[in-house]
C-alpha cells in the first residue's frame, strides 16, 4: 500500500526579492542557505521561535550553486553566473574573513561539491569541470592547484553525421568512502570519475529524451538529456531528472536502471530531484509545483503547490 503523503505546509522564509537560484541545507539540518538572482545569498538558521535570517551576502552577479562543506557547518561555497566561487565562513565577524576567492572560471557555476576525504572542492561551469586543492602556503590558506577533469566520451548525433555534444556538466556529487566523484551531464549521461588518476570508473547512459533547451538549435536529434541528479543515502542508487521526461533511477553497483517515472509537460526545463530521509524521490516541476513519489516502482503521492509560476 503507498504511504500516507507527509509533507505540510508550515512557513515562508522572507527576504528575497528577485527570483530563488539555489538552495541547500547544511549538514546537520539546522541552516538553510538561499541564493538569487541579483546575486544576494541569505543564510537562515533554525531557532526555537523558527527560521530566522543569520547572514546576509551580496554580489554583483547571480547565484547559480551553492554547496555545503560536508563536515563543517560554518563553511559555505557559492558559485556565481559570472564564473567566481566565494568560499564563506558562517558566522561572518566581519567582511575580511568572512569571504575569499576560490578560483574564477569562465563561465556560470553549474555545480559544486566537496569531498568527504581530502580538501579537494569540484566545480562544474560550462564544458569543464575542475578539481581545486585547498593549500597552506607561508601560513596562508587559499585553494590551489586547479585541475580540469577529462570531458567525457564524445557522443554523437543522431541523424546528423559528424556531429557530436557538447558535454555540460549539472550536478557532482563525491561518494563519502572514497574521492570518486559522479558528475551528471546534460548529454552525456552520468560518469563516474577517480579523481587520484582522472580515470573513469564506470558510466551510465540514460535512455533518449526529448530535445533539451541547451541544443535547440538542432532538428530532430533524440538524445539522452539529463538534469540534476541525486545520490541516495546509502549511495545504492543515483535518480537523474529528464528534463521534460520524469525521472529515471539506476543502481551504482551494475549501472542497471531500476525504473523510469514519466510526468510529460510541454516545457523542458531542467528541474531538482533528490532523496529525501525516507527514501522517497522528490522533483520538481516546469509548473512550479514538487512532486513526492512512494512504492517500487515509485507513484506520485503527493504534489506540493505554491503560487509561483516558474520551475522548481
Amino acid at each position: 500500500s503507498l504511504m500516507q503523503p507527509h509533507y505540510r505546509y508550515k512557513t515562508s522564509l522572507e527576504g528575497h526579492d528577485s527570483s530563488i537560484m539555489a538552495m541547500a541545507f547544511s549538514p546537520d539540518g539546522n541552516y538553510l542557505a538561499a541564493g538569487s538572482e541579483n546575486g544576494t545569498l541569505i543564510v537562515y538558521a533554525k531557532m526555537v521561535r523558527g527560521w530566522v535570517p543569520l547572514s546576509r551576502f551580496v554580489d554583483l552577479s547571480p547565484l547559480t550553486s551553492i554547496a555545503w562543506h560536508p563536515l563543517n557547518k560554518r563553511i559555505l561555497y557559492c558559485g556565481f553566473e559570472s564564473g567566481d566561487v566565494h568560499t564563506l565562513l558562517l558566522p561572518p565577524t566581519k567582511e575580511s574573513d568572512s569571504r575569499t576567492w576560490t578560483d574564477t572560471t569562465d563561465g556560470p557555476i553549474a555545480c559544486i561539491a566537496h569531498s568527504f576525504l581530502d580538501d579537494i572542492l569540484a566545480v562544474g561551469s560550462g564544458e569543464d569541470v575542475y578539481l581545486i586543492r585547498y593549500q597552506m602556503a607561508n601560513s596562508n590558506a587559499s585553494w590551489k592547484t586547479k585541475l580540469p577533469l577529462p570531458h567525457p566520451p564524445k557522443r554523437e548525433l543522431p541523424n546528423n553525421r559528424g556531429s557530436t555534444l557538447t558535454s555540460r556538466a549539472t550536478s557532482a556529487h563525491f561518494f563519502t568512502i572514497n574521492t570518486h566523484l559522479v558528475v551528471t551531464y546534460v548529454d552525456h549521461g552520468v560518469v563516474c570519475w577517480n579523481t587520484k588518476d582522472l580515470s573513469i570508473v564506470w558510466e551510465i547512459k540514460p535512455s533518449g529524451g526529448k530535445l533539451c533547451v541547451f541544443n535547440a538549435a538542432v532538428d530532430h536529434a533524440l538524445i539522452c538529456s539529463s538534469g540534476g541528479s541525486a545520490l541516495s543515502l546509502d549511495e545504492r542508487l543515483i535518480v537523474l531528472s529528464k528534463f521534460a521526461d520524469g525521472f529515471e533511477c539506476y543502481t551504482l553497483s551494475n549501472q542497471q536502471r531500476n525504473y523510469t517515472v514519466d510526468v510529460s509537460t510541454s516545457e523542458s526545463v531542467p528541474t531538482s530531484v533528490l532523496f529525501d530521509a525516507n527514501g522517497s524521490i522528490m522533483f520538481g516541476g516546469p509548473s512550479g509545483a514538487a512532486y513526492v513519489t512512494d512504492g517500487t516502482p515509485p507513484v506520485i503521492t503527493q504534489t506540493l503547490r505554491y503560487e509561483g509560476k516558474f520551475p522548481l
